[in-house]
């Protein structure tokens, strides 16, 4: 059985380590809290609770919430507190350092999808570089073909991610320009705030409140 191959149109796009530490943070917290209920409610309790749920907030925001989406109209940025939608037809540059970036004609754009510690990259660009022959002959890397497939196997998940979103961003943008949509918009995430401000502010009562 052949898997299926990805979808040239639509990308849709999450951090793998942020998800899985995000889940096994919620489990741990679902524990926590029937643990708490179990027990005589006092102020211990409260300040206890409401603790875990601003780290659990908190959690969600930064592992759980960012996502990269792509589709023929548009590329759209869900960070922490930010939603950010971007025409193809405002695009100028899609690239990588550390992180996805989407630039335009107005600032440059980050993801939370797609983070690449430039650590990690160095080790990835040190081992995709070619080998010279010693003076023996040997030691050497291959030349032609196979040393660029050997060095496209090395290119981080990030880069594939970059590749794909140019290719979209050269089928679409030249359409998306000509309909008039160059408009980027930034709006900002009003659960990501509640969810980080209404236990923050649990916390401070029950560490107020006798």
């Amino acid at each position: 059985m052949t898997s299926k191959p990805p979808d040239e149109d639509h990308v849709d796009e999450k951090s793998k380590v942020g998800w899985i530490f995000g889940w096994v943070w919620m489990a741990f917290a679902v524990f926590n809290v029937v643990d708490i209920l179990r027990h005589p409610w006092d102020r211990g309790s409260a300040y206890a609770g409401s603790i875990l749920l601003f780290v659990s907030g908190l959690v969600w925001v930064i592992s759980l919430r960012p996502r990269l989406r792509a589709d023929p109209d548009r590329v759209l940025m869900r960070n922490p507190l930010r939603d950010i939608e971007i025409p193809w037809g405002a695009v100028d540059e899609i690239g990588s350092q550390d992180t996805v970036r989407v630039e335009t004609a107005n600032r440059r754009y980050h993801s939370w999808v797609g983070h690449v510690p430039n650590w990690r990259r160095s080790s990835f660009r040190n081992r995709a570089r070619p080998r010279v022959p010693d003076r023996a002959g040997s030691g050497g890397k291959p030349a032609g073909a196979e040393a660029h497939a050997e060095e496209i196997a090395r290119r981080t998940e990030s880069d594939l991610l970059v590749q794909r979103l140019r290719d979209m961003s050269d089928r679409f943008g030249r359409r998306s320009r000509e309909a008039g949509h160059t408009a980027e918009s930034v709006r900002w995430s009003w659960l990501s705030i509640g969810v980080l401000a209404g236990p923050a502010v649990l916390v401070l009562v029950s560490f107020l409140v006798p």
